[in-house]
């Protein structure tokens, strides 16, 4: 909306006159003469004195706006001599002029007037311009003003004319005003970092801004503080303010700018906003823990943020690897050394956290290091290592003796195996094979075996056979060799449940080849 209108005339003019203006009814009008295409004030030889009201239309200084110029122009189309005038207004949502004596005498008389004596100055055919800012004033400060409404102009005679004057209508009669524009409204002010507050504003009927910054209380003139925006063809209702201080709060007054007819003018009213840029973000701090619930394939890895750097993290997650690396610093997991990382993202402040790492290979150390992510990048913490459990060899052997057997194994993935023959351990150790001894002939043996590591004891899984250690047994030579054969006693037919006996160092002993 501009600041500066114009108002044209609109319709007839309204004229009325009155006698003897001398004993101080100044613009008294007793004497209703009509409407006509022009305006008069002043006297005539009769002698009456004159006084009109025209309507002058399109209104829009808004109520409460200050003002800074206004101006009734006139072109002069009659001149009798000197003329002395007093000049009103009203404001009205009626268009039309008075048309009536009491509706003249109704209508006029601001507290304000303004007084002009025209002399011969003021010709036929030249434009007369009557100042009346402080008339338009009190117009535009009446509570129940209306800016749609129009604005009627009363000029009365003000006891002093020798002669009248009279204007028309042919165009060059108008009512000009200049006033100063508003201050914007809804001004806000909100730090986006340390270092940048944004800016916005309804501008309202403004097309230029002014604001003034700050650090210790709200500007109160455009020259209090630093300027930083002073823009008379700013059109956008925002502005990013940057090159700010953390941590400090910052006072914002706007005002609202106008460049009428070559001159600058600011709001008499200003708005206010301020806020305060936060802390610096620096990186977060962490702490690695020790894994739980480890498993052949995968374990639960565990860590703390033990300082968010200021601001709450967006990604926290754990990178593992088969090898040990150093501290990756402020690097994106995916393009660091460890080969492997599980993270999970939202918003997390302080705290302890744990995720599941998977995929892994069991009987295998992994390496592992807490991380966190925030506006200021990636960190991490120290580095840890944990062993997956083993598994159980996946084959078990045996081979049968008559007081031994023997296992072998193979498969799995351990550091050592423990083998139990009927739930006692029997081995521990890293070979692949083992011979139990000292077994009873012709009898049955269970066998487990488990694998091992020292991080995580023994596997949860097993494996297991069972075997039968044999009879006894004897040799015989059959001429070039000793051939191993059953031992078979003679008791009616020939049984092999029974060894034979031989009688040696004073006890009968069973015989075995």
């Amino acid at each position: 909306m501009p600041t500066k209108t114009t108002y044209q005339q609109s319709g007839d003019t309204a004229i009325c006159r009155g006698d003897d203006p001398l004993n101080g009814d100044h613009g008294n009008v007793d004497e209703w003469r009509g409407t006509f295409d022009y305006a008069m004030v002043g006297q005539n030889s009769d002698p009456h004195y004159y006084a009109s009201e025209t309507i002058f239309r399109d209104p829009g200084v808004p109520q409460g706006r200050t003002i800074v110029e206004a101006t009734l122009n006139t072109y002069i189309t009659s001149d009798t001599g000197d003329t002395d005038a007093r000049i009103y207004a009203e404001d009205t949502d009626d268009a039309t002029v008075p048309s009536s004596l009491s509706d003249f005498t109704s209508r006029y008389g601001t507290g304000a007037y303004q007084v002009y004596t025209m002399g011969s100055n003021v010709n036929t055919g030249e434009t007369w311009s009557w100042e009346i800012t402080n008339v338009i004033q009190e117009i535009v400060d009446r509570s129940g003003y209306d800016e749609l409404y129009e604005i009627g102009i009363f000029v009365v005679e003000d006891g002093d004319s020798t002669g009248y004057k009279s204007w028309g209508e042919d165009g060059n009669s108008y009512l000009e005003i200049k006033y100063k524009p508003t201050h914007p409204i809804n001004f806000s002010a909100s730090a986006t970092d340390p270092n940048t507050i944004d800016l916005t504003w309804d501008a309202q009927d403004t097309t230029a801004v002014r604001i003034q910054r700050s650090t210790s209380s709200y500007p109160t003139s455009i020259n209090d503080g630093t300027t930083v925006v002073d823009d008379v063809n700013m059109l956008d209702e925002a502005y990013t303010d940057d090159g700010l201080s953390e941590n400090t709060t910052y006072y914002y007054s706007i005002w609202g700018v106008e460049s009428i007819d070559g001159t600058t003018y600011y709001s008499d009213d200003y708005a206010t906003a301020s806020d305060t840029t936060p802390e610096a973000v620096t990186y977060p701090t962490l702490s690695t823990d020790l894994a739980s619930n480890v498993e052949e394939y995968d374990m639960d890895l565990n860590g703390s943020i033990d300082d968010t750097g200021g601001e709450d993290c967006d990604e926290r997650g754990f990178v593992y690897d088969t090898n040990s690396y150093s501290d990756p610093g402020d690097t994106n997991p995916s393009f660091g050394d460890y080969s492997q990382y599980v993270n999970e993202t939202g918003s997390y402040g302080t705290g302890s956290f744990s995720l599941n790492a998977s995929s892994m290979d069991a009987n295998t150390l992994y390496y592992f290091r807490a991380y966190a992510h925030n506006s200021a990048g990636y960190a991490y913490g120290d580095e840890e290592a944990q062993k997956t459990k083993p598994t159980a060899p996946t084959a078990l052997g045996t081979s049968p003796g008559a007081k031994e057997i023997e296992l072998t194994w193979s498969g799995g993935e351990w550091d050592e195996v423990v083998l139990y023959r009927d739930g006692s351990q029997i081995y521990k150790g890293t070979s692949t094979s083992y011979t139990d001894t000292g077994l009873s002939s012709g009898t049955t043996y269970n066998y487990t075996i488990y694998g091992y590591n020292n991080a995580n004891g023994e596997s949860d899984g097993y494996n297991s056979g069972t075997e039968t250690t044999l009879y006894g047994q004897l040799k015989y030579y059959d001429g070039s060799s000793w051939v191993v054969g059953t031992a078979r006693v003679y008791d009616g037919s020939w049984n092999s449940n029974y060894l034979p006996k031989a009688y040696i160092d004073g006890a009968w002993r069973e015989l075995e080849g």
